[in-house]
């Protein structure tokens, strides 16, 4: 990716900024059928002096402690069947505390497993069908209590035979129609999910088919793609000047609200001031078979959008090793990023507890 790199100076000094093999841009480009070509740069502003600190997999962590799934780690997988009848998959639950109602077809990640996997494994062992997701449609999130969890909830089809004999796993699965959804369901959580699976399907041909990706990370790690929009056809994008991708921040510490800890760090928040920030997940990475310890990490790309003025922009002050570019009209870099920008509504959606 060629850009113009600059330190707190500003000195303009154009240089071929290098772009991993596993990078955001890449894949990107390989989702939207693109050849990866050079994409010039423009630079917007000098940066500020406190330092960003670039997230690897050794650094910046303040406690040491390894994040191990079903330790200090949970991520929960769930899945969203929604028949030709419009009607929806549900198992009816066995264990104790809530036996006899209705879900999701959904549970907890074990050790070693992709998400993809647990996914599939769960909606087997409850439902009795084989389930193969078509796309990722939300990704929940807490990071309270130093205890992080998780929850991806695809869409995707089913085949094979419903359960219909009971088990520890589950009492057995029927499909409802949505009329009948609020009839004794465990938890009201899952009736966002259901109904934003139903307002994607008339744009089934807009969607991206976001599936993790096989890459092994032993922290938790947020890529912000922040996009703004200038006009109608220019984007400002924040990238790291060391790597020219996209930063990636390390949010093991993080406490609070996470959209908020992400823009102060980057140095944004007074761009995004509104609380209801709508933030939308566009990759994840996520391997824990890579052959190393600890692998149960993951790295979410996240998508920010806004609306700005360029005088606005001469105000802003990014932390260092950061800078704001300018992407350049005729490149596919422009392409991918008024593709995501037009299809910000129908990406799957970030939720914060």
């Amino acid at each position: 990716m060629s850009c113009s790199s600059s330190g707190p100076g500003g000195t303009g000094r154009t240089e071929s900024l290098p772009v991993s093999e596993s990078s955001l841009m890449q894949r990107l480009m390989a989702l939207l059928n693109l050849n990866l070509q050079t994409s010039n740069c423009k630079e917007i502003n000098a940066v500020r002096d406190d330092e960003y600190i670039l997230a690897t997999d050794n650094d910046n962590r303040n406690d040491n402690k390894p994040l191990v799934l079903k330790y200090n780690l949970t991520y929960i997988v769930c899945a969203v069947v929604i028949n030709d009848n419009d009607e929806v998959l549900m198992i009816q639950e066995a264990k104790i505390f809530c036996r006899g109602s209705w879900y999701l077809p959904a549970g907890k990640m074990e050790r070693d497993e992709t998400i993809v996997e647990a996914t599939k494994r769960e909606c087997k062992e409850e439902s009795g069908y084989n389930f193969t997701p078509s796309r990722l449609l939300t990704v929940e999130i807490s990071l309270y209590n130093h205890h992080p969890w998780m929850r991806f909830t695809f869409e995707g089809t089913v085949d094979g035979e419903i359960k219909n004999i009971p088990d520890k796993e589950s009492l057995g699965a029927v499909w409802r129609s949505k009329s009948e959804l609020d009839n004794n369901i465990r938890s009201i959580d899952i009736l966002p999910l259901i109904e934003r699976s139903t307002y994607l399907k008339p744009f089934n041909d807009k969607l991206l088919n976001i599936i993790p990706i096989s890459i092994s990370h032993t922290d938790i790690l947020i890529r912000p793609l922040i996009l703004l929009k200038v006009e109608f056809n220019k984007f400002i994008v924040v990238l790291d000047s060391r790597t020219g991708d996209f930063p990636l921040i390390n949010i093991i510490n993080c406490n609070g609200n996470l959209i908020k800890f992400i823009l102060n760090i980057i140095g944004l928040s007074s761009i995004f001031k509104d609380d209801s920030v709508n933030v939308s997940v566009i990759d994840i990475e996520h391997d824990p078979r890579s052959g190393y310890r600890y692998t149960d990490g993951i790295c979410l790309t996240l998508l920010f959008q806004n609306d700005v003025s360029m005088e606005t922009l001469q105000d802003i002050s990014l932390a260092n090793n950061l800078v704001l570019k300018e992407v350049l009209e005729d490149n596919n870099s422009m392409t991918v990023f008024q593709f995501l920008s037009e299809k910000l509504q129908f990406l799957p959606n970030l939720i914060l507890f």
